[in-house]
């Protein structure tokens, strides 16, 4: 195998193997933002659910209170109406919620195990405590119900809880969001990498192969025209 045809063998192969890194690292890339775009679907999962619960819980106390507070027998049948409304809204979303929660990564879900089992009982005894609260006679509805000051006592500690988990989310979406932008940039910087490396080791050798074929090129043209000028004078001199 002469020099010629070393130079091009070798420059193929580089050419063919830089360009398989190169779309193995597209893919690579690829797969790495399809991950990171479920965990952001995940991650939104986790604190709409949050953020709903502590919605429904804020309108369960304020409903709550406003079924004692009231005068009219009119206002509060309707007030009991909402509550309950309220109450059967609130335990549909959990077990909807329940149903669904396949569509969170293992890892998410386990994290959101975390400390269901406690809340999930705190939230069981404030819907029970406002749905015997919707059942009690005019006479009881007082200011110092026992169903009114439990969901009284608990609302504050279950808005905290959902705050605190609806917190952690959000500092997960940004760390997954800053990891995001951290891979984006390493791709970017090998893509940037292999195709430098392809330039020097197979479109740079090709080139500087070319012109040498050129240079010799026209040093053959320069010699051929040299015999011919020669030739020409050597005739018209005889």
């Amino acid at each position: 195998m002469n020099e010629e045809h070393l130079v091009i063998h070798q420059a193929q192969k580089a050419f063919w193997f830089s360009l398989l890194v190169l779309v193995m690292t597209i893919i690579t890339g690829m797969e790495l933002m399809h991950m990171q775009h479920k965990h952001m679907e995940s991650y939104a999962t986790a604190i709409n659910h949050t953020g709903k619960q502590r919605m429904l819980t804020v309108n369960l106390l304020r409903l709550a209170r406003e079924l004692v507070i009231v005068q009219s027998t009119e206002m509060r049948e309707q007030i009991r109406q909402q509550l309950r409304g309220e109450i059967t809204d609130f335990r549909n979303f959990i077990a909807e919620f329940k149903d669904t929660r396949g569509m969170l990564l293992l890892e998410i879900d386990a994290l959101y195990d975390t400390e269901r089992f406690y809340i999930d009982n705190q939230v069981k005894s404030y819907l029970d405590a406002a749905d015997r609260l919707t059942d009690a006679s005019e006479s009881t509805l007082t200011l110092d119900n026992p169903d009114l000051l439990i969901v009284d006592n608990l609302s504050d500690e279950i808005v905290a809880i959902f705050e605190n988990e609806t917190s952690r989310w959000e500092k997960a979406v940004i760390k997954s969001v800053n990891d995001t932008e951290k891979a984006e940039i390493i791709s970017y910087a090998v893509i940037f990498t292999i195709l430098l490396v392809l330039v020097l080791t197979s479109f740079r050798p090709l080139l500087h192969r070319l012109r040498l074929e050129m240079a010799a090129l026209k040093a053959s043209e320069q010699r051929i025209s040299a015999v011919v000028t020669f030739a020409a004078d050597v005739r018209s001199n005889s």
